[in-house]
C-alpha cells in the first residue's frame, strides 16, 4: 500500500485548479486531493472501479452534492469516464510510483518466495555436512572432556595391621652432644655430620667401593674418617647440606688422588718422620690394580 503521492508545486496556480475554485469554492481542490489519496491506497492504478457518484463524493469527503462534484471534475478534465468506469486523468503519468505499487508488491513477494526456496534448498544440501560437523564437534568435546577428567587411581590394598608384641617400647636415643656422632644408620660404616640439627650423612660399603674404584690411589676409608673428624670436631661451622655433602666428598677424594693418594714409602722403623718421603710408584701401582673395579 502506498503511503504518499506526488503533488506538483504548481497545483494551486494551475488554470484548471483556479476554475475549480471559481465553480465549487476553495474546498473543491482539497476534495480532489483527498480523492487522489484514496485512489493511491485502494485504487493504485487510478481506475475507480465499482465507485459510483456517491462513493466518489464520500472518498473525497465532499458534502456539496456528489453529482455536482463529479460533473465539474469531468468538465475540467480532472476525471475521465471510460468504459462505464470513472478514471483519474493521466494518473499513470503523474503518479508512476503509486501506480506501480501492486507490481512492486508482487515482485517482492515472488523474490521473497524464491529466496526462501533457495535458502531451504541450501539448508537441505548442507544438512549432511552439518551432521558431520556436529559429530566432529561432539567427538572433540568428548576427547577434551576425557583429557580433563582426572583418572581414578587404582585401589591400593589395605595395609595389614601390625601384630602387637609384648616387647617393651625402646626409648628414643638422646641427640648427640658436644659434637659426638649420633646413632649410625643401619648398615652404615660411618656418618658425616651435616648442617642442621642432628643430621648425619651415612656412608655405606657400596659408597666406599664406588669411590675406591674412581680414586684407586686414595685410602678411601681413612680419608672418609678424616672428613668426618673435620666436620664433626675441627670445623663444624663448615658442615655441608644433604645435597652438597657428596660433592664435597668427591672433591676431597679427587684432591687426594692428585696428591698421590698418600702412597709414600714408609718411615724408617727407628721412628723417623715420614714427611718428605719419596713417592713409591711401584707400591702405588700395586694398590691401584688391587682397588680397580673389574
Amino acid at each position: 500500500m502506498n503511503t504518499d503521492i506526488r503533488v506538483s508545486v504548481e497545483f494551486w496556480d494551475h488554470p484548471k485548479t483556479l476554475k475549480l475554485i471559481r465553480q465549487l469554492g476553495l474546498e473543491a481542490p482539497v476534495a480532489l486531493q483527498r480523492l487522489w489519496m484514496y485512489a493511491a491506497k485502494f485504487r493504485p492504478d487510478g481506475v475507480l472501479i465499482d465507485l459510483d457518484l456517491q462513493d466518489i463524493a464520500e472518498a473525497a469527503r465532499w458534502s456539496g452534492g456528489a453529482e455536482r462534484l463529479v460533473r465539474t471534475l469531468l468538465d475540467l478534465g480532472w476525471l475521465n469516464f471510460e468504459n462505464e468506469v470513472y478514471v483519474l486523468h493521466d494518473w499513470p503519468e503523474h503518479q508512476p510510483w503509486a501506480c506501480k505499487s501492486k507490481e512492486r508488491s508482487d515482485a517482492a513477494r515472488i523474490a521473497g518466495k524464491a529466496s526462501g526456496e533457495a535458502r531451504r534448498a541450501k539448508n537441505s544440501a548442507e544438512e549432511p555436512l552439518n551432521g558431520l560437523r556436529t559429530d566432529r564437534s561432539k567427538t572433540v568435546e568428548r576427547i577434551a572432556n576425557g583429557l580433563r577428567t582426572p583418572r581414578t587411581p587404582s585401589p591400593s590394598p589395605s595395609p595389614k595391621p601390625k601384630e602387637k608384641t609384648n616387647t617393651p617400647t625402646e626409648c628414643c636415643p638422646e641427640p648427640p652432644k658436644n659434637g659426638a656422632a649420633g646413632p649410625p644408620s643401619p648398615g652404615a660404616l660411618l656418618t658425616i655430620p651435616l648442617a642442621g640439627k642432628y643430621q648425619e650423612h651415612p656412608v655405606y660399603q657400596t659408597d666406599i667401593e664406588r669411590w675406591q674404584g674412581l680414586f684407586p690411589a686414595v685410602e678411601v676409608p681413612a680419608c672418609l674418617r678424616r672428613i668426618e673428624n673435620y666436620f664433626r670436631l675441627e670445623k663444624p661451622e663448615k658442615r655441608k647440606t644433604a645435597k652438597g655433602i657428596e660433592r664435597c666428598i668427591v672433591t676431597w677424594l679427587a684432591r687426594e688422588q692428585d696428591k698421590g693418594g698418600g702412597i709414600f714409602k714408609r718411615a724408617p722403623p727407628n721412628g723417623g718422620s715420614a714427611e718428605g718421603a719419596e713417592f713409591d710408584e711401584a707400591e702405588w701401582a700395586r694398590k691401584a690394580n688391587e682397588r680397580a673395579v673389574p
